[in-house]
């Protein structure tokens, strides 16, 4: 796990900011996860995790669900709220140009893959009519 390492003391708020943008990355990368899971792995108190987690809850960026564990108890994991938003990727190796959709946990939800007329007049032009039409196409 890569650790911030900071020369001076932070104040409270931007540590705040530093911590939350750490929880956040550490359950993009690993996954549903639990709030004691995140303060072990990333050295944080548990306090300092829950506060950070119950505002990302707040701000729909992870969703809660509650489990019930092999000892019969409740727990609850977190995880990134797939359902957010989208985010899209753009490979461009001439002829080829690739074009996906992606959930904010993710996961490819579209790819399309078309090849480009090199010698068309405008190429710039050629690759972002495909790339709207791909943005325009709303199956996701």
């Amino acid at each position: 796990m890569d650790h911030l390492t900071l020369k001076s003391a932070v104040n409270a708020n931007l540590q705040y900011k530093i911590n939350t943008s750490l929880i956040l990355n550490h359950v993009r990368r690993s996954g549903a996860t639990y709030r004691s899971a995140i303060s072990k792995a990333l050295n944080l108190s548990l306090p300092a995790v829950s506060r950070s987690v119950d505002q990302l809850i707040k701000q729909k960026y992870l969703k809660e669900k509650k489990i019930i564990t092999d000892k019969g108890r409740q727990a609850f994991e977190v995880e990134i709220n797939s359902q957010l938003g989208l985010a899209v990727g753009i490979s461009i190796e001439l002829p080829i140009v690739k074009i996906a959709k992606m959930d904010m946990a993710g996961k490819v939800l579209n790819v399309e893959e078309v090849t480009v007329d090199l010698k068309a007049d405008s190429l710039e032009n050629h690759i972002l009519a495909h790339i709207k039409s791909f943005l325009d196409n709303k199956q996701f």
